[in-house]
């Protein structure tokens, strides 16, 4: 007897895509702190455009993922902070915690791009912030406030004023409007 002849295989279904649902960031990544690179902030500089992401990937909770994740994991609460915009407190977690954590990591980054303008090496550099200085040396916080990496941080003028108020390279004056170099020139 003839062998029957085999059977065709079946054709493949084509793959299907399947949307997996967003996982919430790792509470082991959140307590993880943030090294700074050794090198400052300076206009142009990757590794500065990457620090500033970092930064505000530490700061805020993304809109866009927590649209595409259907609103949020669900086990969470949601609320915006007027300077660090929506956070989610993970369920366990304390809100004011969070928000205390995540005020810290801000300060930490206004005080280092703030003491990075009026640092010797960028002072020697920078023309325009030398010569918006008045006489006694003192520059309107409204010019920093409208530096872009500034910008990116926050642009909460008090917020900076009082972050600012125990630099060892930053003055503020006591109006809290006007900061200057605590040194001379080099």
């Amino acid at each position: 007897p003839a062998a029957e002849p085999a059977a065709a295989p079946a054709p493949m279904a084509a793959p299907v895509a399947v949307p997996l649902p967003m996982a919430a960031p790792s509470r082991a990544a959140e307590a993880t702190p943030m090294r700074a690179p050794a090198a400052p902030v300076r206009k142009g500089d990757a590794g500065s455009t990457m620090l500033l992401s970092a930064v505000l990937g530490s700061l805020r909770s993304s809109e866009a993922e927590n649209d595409a994740a259907g609103g949020g994991s669900g086990d969470g609460t949601s609320f915006v902070h007027p300077l660090l915009g929506p956070l989610e407190v993970q369920p366990g977690e304390d809100r004011q915690a969070l928000v205390n954590r995540k005020l810290k990591t801000l300060r930490k980054a206004v005080k280092r791009q703030v003491e990075w303008y009026f640092g010797d090496v960028n002072w020697k550099k920078d023309e325009h912030l030398r010569t918006s200085a008045d006489a006694a040396g003192f520059v309107d916080l409204e010019l920093v406030v409208g530096f872009d990496r500034l910008q990116v941080l926050t642009m909460d003028v008090p917020f900076i004023a009082e972050t600012m108020k125990d630099s060892p390279v930053v003055e503020v004056s006591p109006c809290g409007f006007r900061m200057r170099r605590r040194t001379a020139a080099p």
